[in-house]
């Protein structure tokens, strides 16, 4: 008798643990405040959630990767709703000549992977902006080493990474670390 009820009780705990599974597999949308889902379905009505995350920078912030229209679009957003970051993929041809210009120049004959429009509402203090902050990312690709660089709408380089030479013997991504060369003259 105690072998039945042991089995039974096994039974209810596997079917218990799959129905969780289940339940919670792919619906991180549902897991996001009703804030935020009101102001991605206002500015993004059309899409599909592909991804969420959760960030804690003092507070959670909610990122969700999303596609409207063939665009890949990555929203950051506060608990209460505040639109804090949109950055969209681009194609260089897109981008305003003098940001283009320098990426470019920044690249020095480097293959330019991606680049995408960031616009900054609010800062992670949540500190509301009076007017938007729009930059511009890009990444780039040289003789195995790659490294990002962030430019301003007037053209002003903001932010670039060191180049790191990557890995891509494995199936997984790539790994890059730092190299001890210096790129400019790749």
């Amino acid at each position: 008798m105690k072998g039945k009820n042991f089995r039974l009780l096994y039974i209810v705990m596997v079917v218990g643990v799959i129905t969780c599974v289940v339940t919670y597999a792919g619906k991180d949308e549902q897991n996001l405040p009703l804030a935020v889902r009101t102001v991605l379905e206002a500015l993004y009505p059309n899409a599909e959630i592909e991804e969420t995350e959760v960030e804690k920078e003092g507070l959670k912030i909610y990122e969700v990767e999303l596609e409207q229209n063939g665009q890949e679009v990555e929203v950051a957003l506060a608990p209460d709703g505040t639109l804090l970051e949109v950055e969209t993929e681009m194609t260089v041809q897109d981008l305003p000549e003098a940001v283009a210009k320098a990426i470019a120049e920044a690249a020095e004959g480097a293959t330019i992977k991606e680049v995408s429009k960031e616009v900054t509402y609010a800062v992670v203090k949540l500190v509301r902006l009076a007017q938007p902050q729009t930059s511009y990312e890009a990444k780039l690709s040289k003789q195995g080493a790659e490294c990002e660089i962030e430019v301003a709408a007037d053209g002003t380089i903001l932010e670039q990474s060191e180049w790191k030479k990557c890995n891509k013997d494995s199936a997984s991504k790539p790994k890059c670390s730092k190299s001890g060369d210096d790129h400019k003259d790749d």
